[in-house]
């Protein structure tokens, strides 16, 4: 851990507001506490954002192939019904 953020500093690097930063940290944002302040590793928090958009660029992929499947099997139902 090379750096520790406030969450309005964290909310600063995302380009975030407060209310987003909360809902983000509730769902499961990397963070810790001390006292009653969240504290972010910048580095831990872009790894985890990453990792979430590959997720999410694998999901399409398989979205656009379900489609595809999708669209060739109305194609057959037309054709052989």
């Amino acid at each position: 851990m090379n750096q520790q953020l406030t969450q309005a500093e964290m909310a600063a690097v995302l380009s975030v507001s407060a209310p987003t930063m909360h809902k983000l940290v509730q769902r499961g944002m990397p963070h810790w506490k001390v006292g009653s302040r969240y504290r972010f590793d910048p580095d831990e928090v872009q790894a985890r954002r990453k990792a979430a958009e590959k997720e999410l660029a694998a999901a399409r992929q398989v979205g656009a192939l379900t489609d595809k499947v999708d669209r060739a099997r109305g194609k057959l139902d037309e054709r052989f019904g």
